[in-house]
């Protein structure tokens, strides 16, 4: 019962950060015949979108980027992509303590 009230709790935050919304996800036809399309390319690392990119960026680690471009705009995005996840958990957090301190999560009722 704990885990059934903690993602409730969760999916509600979520929501209310916007980070749960359909909006933002792609459909599957699209991303499976850009991944297909990737791979038969030869990129190893496959993003869809401006997050897959984020992400990709800031968790490469130790795989070679695809080209010598992709390599230097991921080198040069790195810093400030690293300060902007700095500066929204820091936010994140806030509205977090923001919501539960109003006792919204508790309310689980408006989700």
């Amino acid at each position: 019962m704990f885990a059934a009230e903690k993602d409730k709790e969760i999916r509600f935050l979520l929501k209310w950060v916007n980070l749960y919304s359909g909006k933002y996800a792609a459909l599957p036809d699209s991303v499976a015949t850009h991944t297909i399309n990737a791979i038969k390319s030869g990129t190893f690392l496959v993003t869809t979108n401006y997050l897959g990119f984020f992400l990709a960026t800031l968790g490469r680690g130790f795989i070679f980027a695809d080209s010598g471009i992709l390599f230097f705009i991921e080198t040069i995005m790195f810093i400030p992509f690293r300060l902007l996840t700095i500066v929204s958990i820091t936010f994140f957090k806030f509205i977090v303590k923001y919501r539960h301190h109003q006792s919204y999560v508790g309310d689980m009722s408006k989700i």
